[in-house]
C-alpha cells in the first residue's frame, strides 16, 4: 500500500505541467571523479548538440522534469529498453524520431548515458566511458545545488507507456539526493 501511495504521489508530481516563465532551468552534468563537470547533451541524426536541462515547474523542486531543448522545441528524455545490459537514455521528437544523449568529456570524448542498474522504482543513470567506468549525472541549479538524475519506473515489468508513438521503460528526473 505504501508503495502504491508513494507511486501516486511521484506520478502527481510527474503530471505536473510547466508554466511559462514559472519554471527554474538548471544545468545537467556528468561528474568525473578529477572534479570535472561533462556536458551532458542530446545528439541529433547530423551529429548536432542539444542542450539537456532539469526544468522545476511552479516550485515543484522535490522532482525534476529532464528535456533536451531543440531547435526551440523542449523533448522529453526517458529510458527505452532497446536489450542489452544497460537501458538506453533517448530524447524523444514529436515525430518519435530518437536522440541519443551523451557525456561529453573535456577532450571531446563521447560517453554513453545509460541506465545501468534499478532498486525497486529507481534506476541509476549513468556517463560510461570506453573502459567501462560510470560516473553520476547530476542536475546543477544556477546557485550550485545538485540532484541526482535518476530513472522512474512505476511499472515493474514490460513498458511504461508511450510517448509520441514510441515505448518507454521510465521517467528521467532529477531528485533531490539525501
Amino acid at each position: 500500500m505504501v508503495k502504491f501511495l508513494l507511486a501516486a504521489v511521484i506520478a502527481a508530481f510527474i503530471a505536473l505541467p510547466a508554466a511559462a516563465g514559472d519554471s527554474e532551468v538548471w544545468h545537467v552534468k556528468a561528474f568525473n571523479p578529477d572534479g570535472s563537470l561533462m556536458r551532458i547533451k542530446a545528439i541529433d541524426d547530423g551529429g548536432a548538440m542539444h542542450d539537456v536541462k532539469a526544468t522545476a515547474s511552479a516550485g515543484a523542486m522535490q522532482l525534476m522534469g529532464i528535456q533536451a531543448r531543440v531547435s526551440g522545441a523542449i523533448l522529453p528524455i526517458k529510458l527505452i529498453d532497446q536489450g542489452g545490459d544497460h537501458i538506453a537514455v533517448k530524447a524523444i521528437a514529436a515525430d518519435g524520431t530518437l536522440l541519443g544523449i551523451k557525456a561529453i568529456d573535456a577532450d571531446g570524448n563521447m560517453l554513453d548515458v545509460k541506465g545501468v542498474g534499478q532498486d525497486g522504482n529507481i534506476v541509476h543513470i549513468k556517463a560510461i566511458d570506453a573502459a567501462g567506468n560510470q560516473y553520476g549525472v547530476k542536475a546543477y541549479s544556477p546557485g550550485g545545488v545538485a540532484y541526482d538524475v535518476k530513472g522512474l519506473r512505476f511499472v515493474m515489468e514490460g513498458a511504461e507507456g508511450e510517448v509520441n508513438g514510441v515505448a518507454i521503460h521510465g521517467h528521467v528526473k532529477a531528485i533531490q539526493s539525501h
